[in-house]
């Protein structure tokens, strides 16, 4: 507390920016201060510059405290300006996270001394919302949409980032909203949120990224390591996932089980292909098409997914693209006319300006005439495409994937869109499954959580497996309700229809 006296103006009693401790405030250690002094210097000034900064860091690197306490300093010490004050947001995955946080900015207030608190006191004090005489507000709440598309907070702070159910949606809402700061603090949480995506520079070209590593407090070395792995009970996995910021370590379940030398190949179309197959899934933001042909060992081979962001033209416009490109195929390779088979999900409608048009119209319009398939039972397909996967009775999965199927994927708030291969990327563990908590625990649903782009690609996958294989959609339909113990959920693959 005594350094912080220190940044009084005995002249003026004005407050300058967040102190940070010298090596002489910094308990001996392993590494005796060295490196944690500059990072918080380091973390202090990203704090008040960068509009946009993500926290990667370890389990307890205090990246959370370090954050609110940034806040309560902005909020307690920052002149009102004009009529306007500062307001900032604190969000968590869950409203416990948010009333911890909050009390943490209550707790820095209350330590202040008697001649600062008058200087500015709290007038408001809810374990969800905080308010200063001055004007100034930190509100904090759980994941919420509508509360994350608050017109213009000073600075929005998302605890846990990862963790939190519809990032995507979260992450474009908080940026609608026009923040002049927005802070993402989380560990790694698989791939399947809008975290990693930011982290990987997915949806924005440059990223900025502080990682926050255990290692650069003093007291933590090998040994340290070793105590913290056997008080958590941590696999290696764990470690890897909470200390080391890797990705690729999940908390859930996959929706399928995948081995990449097993389900991975390189190929492409060649004039040697019989006929290609299209899934499509309809969506007002996001559409995907997947691409596909059986091969000579009449496995189906997953070529690419097509998937676009905010469509600029609307669905009319995606079709054409797809045709187009597709049409480049046909020339190239001298494909007949009626080369390509699509499925679509039951037809529905859309508003156009001159009236209501269905979707099986727009595709009428360009020539393709798609057969409709019955998938919004959202339990239809996943079985049939985990069956499709597994090995048949030759040793050969009935479904393989293009590793360099690559697609360019739209991103919010950026013309510049980016090469992903969605399916890999789901398949390695973004597409995850939906969790229950119960009395017993957390249970994990045979359906896919819905954050996208993954579930549009799986979608149209789904949709074109339940069109191709009806009779494999038949027989393992309700698999989980089957009582036959010898049953082990793998049929023959018989070839598809339409050949």
């Amino acid at each position: 507390m005594s350094k912080w006296l220190k940044t009084q103006d005995t002249e003026r009693r004005l407050i300058r920016p967040f102190p940070v401790p010298d090596a002489r405030f910094v308990k001996a250690g392993v590494n005796d201060g060295a490196q944690i002094v500059p990072f918080l210097e380091t973390m202090r000034r990203r704090f008040y510059v960068d509009s946009v900064l993500a926290y990667l860091k370890s389990r307890r690197t205090m990246a959370t405290n370090t954050t609110v306490a940034f806040m309560w300093h902005e909020a307690t010490f920052t002149e009102k300006s004009s009529d306007e004050a500062y307001l900032g947001t604190f969000s968590a995955d869950h409203k416990e996270k948010a009333v911890r946080g909050l009390m943490r900015i209550k707790s820095f207030y209350h330590f202040l001394p008697e001649w600062m608190k008058k200087f500015n006191p709290l007038v408001k004090d809810n374990e969800l919302h905080l308010k200063w005489q001055n004007g100034a507000e930190i509100v904090g709440y759980s994941s919420n949409p509508n509360m994350d598309r608050m017109e213009g907070p000073s600075r929005a702070v998302k605890d846990e980032f990862a963790f939190h159910p519809d990032s995507d949606e979260a992450y474009v809402s908080v940026l609608g909203s026009n923040p002049l700061h927005f802070n993402m603090i989380s560990t790694p949480n698989g791939k399947n949120n809008a975290f990693y995506r930011y982290c990987a520079g997915h949806i924005a070209p440059n990223p900025n990224v502080l990682k926050i590593h255990w290692s650069i407090f003093p007291d933590r070395d090998a040994a340290w390591k070793e105590w913290m792995r056997k008080e958590k009970n941590w696999s290696d996995a764990d470690w890897q996932r909470e200390m080391e910021f890797s990705f690729e370590s999940m908390t859930g379940p996959a929706m399928f089980e995948y081995d990449r030398p097993l389900h991975c190949r390189k190929f492409s179309f060649d004039k040697h292909c019989r006929r290609g197959y299209r899934g499509w899934d309809i969506g007002t933001e996001y559409a995907a098409c997947i691409l596909s042909f059986q091969n000579s060992d009449d496995q189906l081979c997953i070529q690419m997914p097509i998937v676009e962001f905010r469509l600029p033209g609307g669905f009319r416009a995606f079709i054409k693209l797809v045709k187009e490109y597709c049409e480049s195929l046909n020339k190239k390779f001298d494909f007949p006319d009626d080369f390509w088979t699509d499925f679509t999900p039951h037809d529905t409608t859309q508003n156009s300006t001159e009236t209501r048009i269905s979707y099986e119209q727009m595709f009428n319009e360009e020539g393709i005439y798609p057969e409709v398939v019955e998938t919004r039972d959202t339990s239809i397909g996943w079985d049939a495409i985990r069956t499709l996967m597994n090995r048949r009775w030759d040793g050969r999965p009935g479904m393989i994937f293009n590793e360099d199927g690559l697609w360019l994927v739209g991103s919010p708030k950026n013309e510049n869109p980016e090469w992903r291969n969605i399916i890999i990327e789901g398949l390695q563990g973004g597409f995850q499954r939906q969790q229950r908590k119960t009395a017993e625990g957390v249970q994990f649903l045979d359906k896919p959580l819905e954050t996208r782009p993954f579930i549009d690609c799986f979608d149209a996958l789904r949709c074109l497996v339940v069109g191709l294989y009806p009779d494999v959609v038949e027989k393992v339909d309700g698999l989980h309700d089957r009582t036959d113990e010898n049953f082990n959920g793998t049929f023959e693959i018989n070839q598809p229809i339409g050949l």
